[in-house]
């Protein structure tokens, strides 16, 4: 598979070469939220490298997520078509995956747990995501970016925060534990809440202006 070079020249439009004046995506907006990702991307996988069990696969699966992302941004649909449906089938085949976890969780359980059904919901939108234009229906793509630009406030205002103590794997974590939802440093549980809320920015925006 093929990457040519990428073209900055794109003034006000969609992913795919539409236009939309009320969602602009510029060359350099693609740019700045491809690099903003990255940051993201570089965070989970530190994040998943330090950590054991469930957690490791959660961020593991956000992992996958804001490397797509910043694929997606960097190389429009338009432009490698064969790349995007590549991520068809890998987030196709994680969000399988993601599921069976879910519904694993929950016949242990009896309760559904909420970051794994999340992570589910996502991966489900970045598949979707990656579809051809032309068998993505407006309405759903507005529910999609409707979905995502609701998660945002929900990981950056803390809203989520009661999960993210109690875990991937369904135990409530100390605070000497070196999850990075729970360490002593403030300053590392913001920038781990803060990464999702960016991710599902990124997500609402190219949704909207899809």
């Amino acid at each position: 598979m093929r990457c040519g070079p990428v073209s900055w020249n794109v003034g006000v439009g969609w992913m795919d070469g539409g236009f939309s004046e009320f969602v602009p995506l510029t060359g350099w907006m693609r740019l700045a939220w491809a690099v903003a990702l990255c940051a993201v991307l570089v965070l989970h996988v530190r994040h998943a490298h330090g950590m054991a069990g469930s957690g490791r696969w959660w961020h593991g699966g956000h992992s996958l997520m804001a490397g797509g992302m910043a694929l997606m941004y960097l190389f429009p649909r338009m432009e490698q078509p064969g790349l995007h449906r590549a991520g068809t089938l890998l987030f196709a085949v994680t969000t399988l995956a993601a599921l069976t976890v879910v519904v694993g969780l929950w016949r242990h359980r009896r309760r559904i747990d909420v970051l794994w059904f999340v992570l589910t919901l996502d991966t489900a939108v970045m598949t979707y995501m990656t579809l051809a234009p032309s068998i993505r229906p407006d309405w759903l793509s507005l529910l999609s970016a409707g979905y995502a630009a609701g998660m945002v406030p929900l990981w950056g205002c803390g809203l989520l925060d009661r999960f993210l103590a109690t875990g991937t794997d369904g135990t409530v974590r100390s605070r000497s534990t070196t999850a990075p939802w729970r360490r002593r440093k403030v300053w590392v549980f913001l920038l781990t809440r803060s990464s999702l809320a960016v991710m599902a920015a990124s997500m609402a925006h190219m949704l909207a202006a899809m």
